[in-house]
């Protein structure tokens, strides 16, 4: 049976729904294609997580698909342990974040939040003021391209997409500036990128996009008004859009 790899953030974490009792998208989707399923979602990881997470097991045999669901761009991941460690669980391969931790870096941190952040990245570090939004911007078209590289070159199926809005920091403008500044924005496989340009102010779009296209009151596809993140039925609907952009775009496979 072929596999189908999937990683990502929170959408995509098998573990983080496990006691909501709903299954993820990943799984939703392998059923549908026939195929085995990884899952390496991880919430709260940044997009360096998601694309070390499957260059990992990039040369498992039978990879039928990748999918890398990225997550915003303002997330910095850290690899705390000498080699990755992708972990085992009930579920398989998943969830994969051992071994790594994540800093968000909103500006609009609580006071304690930032205290909390300041605890783990140290002042010295901050002083360097690391984490621009033009630098994690620019960054992320990078990982992208990185992906694309990749895949194309070792002859692996892929699509990729972002999941959860992708800049909460400051207004879109700022960040699509930066989007439009990275050297790669134009290198993208449109055919192979979900959404791009990623931005809907630009034409592109996200998973939250297509979710608040359905229920733009939020109350049918999320979890509840704190939190927002897709339900069962959420789940159901991302996995039926990805089978049928799949279809287009490699048929049965």
């Amino acid at each position: 049976m072929s596999k189908l790899i999937v990683s990502g953030c929170s959408f995509a974490d098998n573990l983080y729904t496990r006691d909501f009792g709903f299954t993820t998208w990943p799984e939703l989707l392998a059923y549908k294609l026939g195929m085995k399923c990884i899952n390496l979602g991880a919430c709260g990881c940044g997009n360096d997580y998601i694309l070390s997470s499957l260059m990992e097991v990039m040369f498992e045999k039978d990879i039928g698909l990748m999918i890398a669901m990225w997550s915003e761009f303002e997330r910095i991941d850290f690899q705390l342990n000498s080699r990755f460690l992708l972990g085992s669980s009930e579920f398989g391969w998943g969830p994969g974040r051992r071994g790594w931790t994540s800093v968000h870096m909103r500006k609009e941190q609580s006071p304690e939040a930032y205290q909390a952040w300041k605890d783990v990245v140290k002042d010295a570090f901050i002083g360097k003021k690391v984490g621009t939004l033009p630098v994690l911007v620019e960054k992320s078209v990078r990982i992208f391209y990185t992906f694309q590289i990749l895949m194309e070159k070792h002859k692996i199926p892929y699509l990729h997409l972002v999941g959860t809005t992708p800049c909460d920091w400051e207004d879109h403008s700022a960040a699509i500036k930066s989007f439009f500044g990275s050297i790669f924005m134009d290198k993208i496989n449109e055919n192979k990128f979900i959404g791009w340009p990623v931005f809907p102010e630009i034409g592109g779009f996200h998973i939250n996009t297509i979710l608040d296209d359905i229920d733009p009151d939020r109350k049918k596809l999320r979890i509840s008004e704190e939190d927002t993140h897709p339900n069962g039925e959420g789940h159901k609907v991302i996995a039926d859009y990805l089978y049928k952009k799949i279809e287009e775009e490699y048929g049965n496979i």
